[in-house]
């Protein structure tokens, strides 16, 4: 859930109260710099244009950059993550690499900053295909 307004602050408190009241228990995380609603909607948008060479679908774009752009950046940042996620992938064929990404988090994770850094890397791996404009980068501590 994405509190960014009083009124999302309250729905959100509620919720947390009905999932409290129903289970006893929850593991709550705060998501602090996370990326903006614009880097989010900037790979989806990428990933269903790339799609219309008509070689990969937009979910298979999604992994193959998760998993040649993506995790690169999150075992940098996470060595528990990297840790635990290595001897699982290494007993995997490329193609089922490609589609455990599904599976994994990895962008859903990054801050602005770590987006910035994985979008670059799909702009500069797909420079030759049309991607959607990046108007999306923080100027002056102030999303455009």
């Amino acid at each position: 859930m994405i509190v960014n307004s009083k009124e999302s602050a309250k729905e959100c408190y509620c919720e947390i109260l009905e999932q409290f009241v129903k289970h006893k228990f929850l593991n709550i995380k705060i998501a602090k710099d996370s990326r903006t609603l614009r880097q989010n909607a900037w790979q989806f948008k990428a990933y269903s244009m790339l799609s219309r060479q008509g070689d990969m679908t937009a979910a298979e774009y999604r992994n193959y950059c998760k998993f040649k752009f993506g995790l690169p950046i999150r075992a940098a940042e996470d060595a528990e993550f990297a840790t635990l996620l290595r001897p699982m992938l290494t007993a995997l064929t490329y193609e089922q690499k490609i589609q455990s990404m599904t599976f994994v988090d990895v962008t859903s994770t990054f801050d602005v900053a770590q987006m910035g850094e994985y979008i670059d890397a799909i702009t500069m791996a797909f420079n030759d295909k049309e991607l959607p404009e990046k108007d999306w980068r923080v100027n002056n501590g102030k999303q455009k």
